[in-house]
């Protein structure tokens, strides 16, 4: 996490004294969510990649962008993550603070605001619960940190205001010790929408 933080400084500073069009803002939206393994629970009837049900969580955060010769985008963010999903014998609910580091492309000329962004994500928990069977449980279930993959479209307009779309594949395990499977491997894949806001600095 700390090597994060260092990265994140790092680039800021460094983007700060090129030319580069430097932009700050703000996100909010719908975040999405599936659990994926890959075991099968006999009594249950859970296949593989079966073992949840999406529900709608949210997140918001901050951003800053960098943006070298009108083409290339550097988008570090921070964000809070709630995710909500149903376990076919129970639920989870966790909040995740995360760090991204995100780079862009702009590829159309005539469409200046649409950006195709990628890069990793680290999570730290903050809070969560897992329910199972009628079992009421605590974080001490949840993975602390969650790393992922970001890949999405973004889109601003010229007053400010932007839209996107995010796919974030979980890489880490999700649970710790888990029943019936508690060697099992939990990964997540998410889904966000989601509006922004910024201006130029």
């Amino acid at each position: 996490m700390k090597h994060l933080m260092l990265s994140l400084i790092v680039v800021v500073i460094t983007f700060s004294f090129v030319n580069a069009q430097t932009r700050v803002g703000v996100k909010a939206g719908a975040l999405g969510t599936t659990l994926r393994t890959s075991h099968r629970n006999l009594d249950s009837g859970a296949q593989p990649n079966d073992v949840a049900k999406n529900q709608l969580g949210f997140s918001f955060g901050a951003f800053s962008q960098f943006v070298i010769k009108d083409r290339f985008v550097i988008q570090p963010e921070i964000a809070l993550h709630r995710k909500k999903v149903d376990l076919y014998n129970g639920f989870f609910h966790s909040a995740f603070f995360s760090y991204n580091l995100l780079l862009g492309y702009r590829p159309f000329e005539k469409w200046k605001g649409l950006t195709v962004l990628a890069g990793p994500e680290i999570g730290m928990l903050l809070d969560g619960t897992l329910r199972q069977d009628q079992n009421i449980k605590g974080k001490s279930e949840l993975n602390e940190f969650d790393a992922a993959i970001n890949l999405g479209l973004d889109y601003q307009f010229k007053n400010g205001v932007g839209v996107g779309f995010r796919y974030l594949h979980g890489l880490s395990n999700y649970f710790v010790n888990l029943a019936p499977f508690p060697n099992g491997r939990y990964q997540t894949r998410s889904f966000q929408l989601y509006a922004s806001y910024s201006f130029i600095k």
